[in-house]
């Protein structure tokens, strides 16, 4: 399964040398990776958000040096009981100028017993919904 989102970059997200900060674009991939997992875990199997990151790769091919939008689009690559990998990449809008490249690594992390969060219900009709809407690509 894959996710894309369209996000804009504005001035407030560049550095003083003029490109958007790495932590910032480093944030928004963990983002729309963990969204990516979250399209294809369902309750008592991946809840989601419980899950933790074991390792996040990050590669910085090219600084974004102007404001607009930029596309990211994020593909599970293996998706098994304890353990996720998905990939992604940050792009402009056309695809032409790919300005990062991620791989990410998680763990499933479910809380310990029948702890269940007020807002787990909620979270759990969400994922389902969402599941549903998505076509596969």
């Amino acid at each position: 399964m894959r996710v894309v989102f369209h996000i804009p970059i504005k001035g407030i997200h560049f550095n003083l040398a003029g490109s958007a900060f790495g932590g910032a674009l480093a944030s928004v991939m963990d983002i729309a990776t963990g969204h990516a997992i979250a399209t294809v875990s369902r309750p008592g199997f991946w809840p989601a958000p419980h899950g933790i990151s074991r390792v996040i790769n990050i590669s910085f091919l090219k600084p974004v040096t102007r404001t607009g939008e930029v596309r990211i689009e994020a593909k599970v690559m293996q998706f098994g009981k304890s353990a996720a990998m998905v990939r992604g990449e940050l792009t402009s809008l056309d695809g032409k100028e790919i300005y990062c490249t991620v791989e990410h690594h998680k763990l499933s992390f479910p809380p310990p017993g029948e702890v269940r969060l007020p807002w787990d219900d909620e979270l759990d009709q969400i994922i389902a919904d969402k599941s549903r809407m998505l076509v596969k690509l």
